[in-house]
């Protein structure tokens, strides 16, 4: 989908899912028109149902994107902040990837959560310690 809308202005896509923005409506209506007409021309169609226009706000990647800027949802702070404890390198991976995608909005997180990290290394046997648990509190509150 890159490829097939690459040069035009305001679109950004992830996988099958694409934002389409402008300063004001007439640009994101001009923007949208040039997305359509280039799906057009290589046989695909946007599916009306799950489409959204003219919107102030969306949620796109799992960021909110509005006119104030870009913002965490409440559904991906709440999986930050109800994490369980985790049992594995496995389990501690994926929330530091949930953990690292919202960095933004996690004030001095590497440092808050470096006995996390740390415990993901190759040759670091797991071992959920004191300071891991310490680590693992400031980085989900």
């Amino acid at each position: 989908m890159d490829q097939i809308l690459q040069g035009l202005n305001g679109v950004q896509c992830n996988q099958d899912d694409m934002i389409i923005i402008g300063k004001d409506d007439y640009e994101h209506l001009e923007n949208l028109r040039a997305v359509l007409s280039r799906l057009h021309v290589h046989g695909l169609k946007a599916n009306l149902e799950k489409c959204q226009f003219l919107r102030d706000e969306v949620i796109f990647c799992g960021i909110k994107i509005s006119k104030e800027g870009l913002h965490e949802t409440s559904d991906k702070r709440a999986a930050v902040v109800n994490a369980p404890i985790l049992n594995d390198k496995s389990q501690l991976r994926s929330f530091m990837g949930l953990v690292n995608y919202y960095h933004k909005w996690l004030p001095n997180i590497t440092s808050l959560a470096k006995p996390l990290y740390d415990l993901l290394q190759d040759k670091v046997k797991y071992q959920w310690t004191e300071g891991c648990s310490k680590a693992f509190l400031r980085s989900n509150t």
